[in-house]
């Protein structure tokens, strides 16, 4: 929350119970960020990066589905990166993402 409200953000609080994906295992919660502007409603998404986690011993059924996790997950980041700013200016209604990191797990914070 810090590194995308910075200095504005006061406090925060959870809002309501974090939900686990099934499939992926993403942890998903629904957060109020107090700021010095006003209240941000968002969501927080985190899923471990699946495929460099495995044992060494994993099977070929569970690198392949983690590498279609870790890929399914990666899409959603490029698809947000490269079209999020441009659909809002459209008049898309899709969330306004605050920030986005791919470089060890998968964290996104969006409307």
């Amino acid at each position: 929350l810090r590194s995308s409200f910075g200095g504005r953000l006061q406090d925060w609080q959870e809002v309501g119970q974090k939900q686990v994906m099934g499939f992926s295992g993403a942890v998903v919660s629904r957060l109020v960020a107090n700021c010095s502007d006003g209240k941000f409603h968002v969501v927080f998404k985190l899923n471990a990066k699946r495929l460099h986690s495995l044992p060494e011993d994993a099977s070929e059924k569970d690198k392949f589905q983690a590498s279609r996790v870790d890929e399914s997950y990666d899409n959603e980041a490029a698809f947000l990166r490269e079209h999020c700013e441009a659909l809002i200016a459209a008049g898309v209604r899709i969330p306004l993402v605050y920030h986005l990191n791919t470089a060890s797990d998968f964290v996104i914070l969006m409307e």
